[in-house]
């Protein structure tokens, strides 16, 4: 039943103009459907949000383009109907707003940080917090990582680069939520202010 639903889901959402859905060759797990109004100008984020705040769905995961949504066992034909029918709802507004289709961005982790201290050494250290833009060139010392994909950018005794600091800011800037910001602060290693 589950999977005759997923099926309907991913069927009826490919209909409505303005909305992608992941085919079904490219999922590996049928119960998952993949979607993004991304052509309307909504990120996956965004469409979450909206999602939630306006029809009370709650979402597995999104990220910059897509939404998932999991249809599960416990799922019937009114609850995806639900969901069929607010993204329907999402695509009509977003046509009437008339915003152009998202860019494509390259959005890929930037390369791996110079590791200072081991990460029992870096815990064990004294730290503070400090704007995100003054940390470039600080040792972290704590876990900082977008979710999802929920890999960590930073972990404890790396150096915080020019790319980690730049990427963050477009995190943030798209709403992206990441663990171990304290608002647009990070911890970083005290008695090692640069290396």
């Amino acid at each position: 039943n589950a999977l005759e639903l997923a099926r309907s889901v991913s069927a009826r959402l490919e209909s409505v103009p303005g909305v992608l859905v992941l085919p079904d060759h490219l999922r590996h797990d049928p119960t998952k459907v993949v979607f993004s109004l991304r052509e309307l100008g909504l990120t996956g984020i965004q469409l979450e949000g909206l999602l939630r705040r306006d029809y009370n769905i709650q979402v597995e995961l999104s990220d910059y383009y897509n939404v998932i949504a999991l249809i599960t066992l416990g799922d019937t034909e009114e609850r995806v109907n639900r969901l069929c029918s607010a993204v329907e709802d999402l695509a009509r507004r977003a046509r009437h707003l008339g915003a152009p289709p998202l860019p494509v961005h390259q959005v890929s982790y930037p390369p791996l940080p110079k590791q200072a201290l081991g990460m029992r050494d870096a815990v064990r250290r004294q730290w503070e917090a400090v704007p995100l833009k003054a940390a470039q060139g600080r040792v972290s010392a704590a876990f900082v990582t977008p979710y999802p994909p929920g890999v960590p950018l930073l972990v404890p005794g790396e150096v915080v680069s020019r790319e980690v600091v730049e990427y963050l800011q477009w995190c943030l800037g798209l709403g992206w939520p990441i663990r171990g910001l304290d608002g647009l602060t990070v911890s970083v290693i005290k008695d090692n202010a640069v290396c």
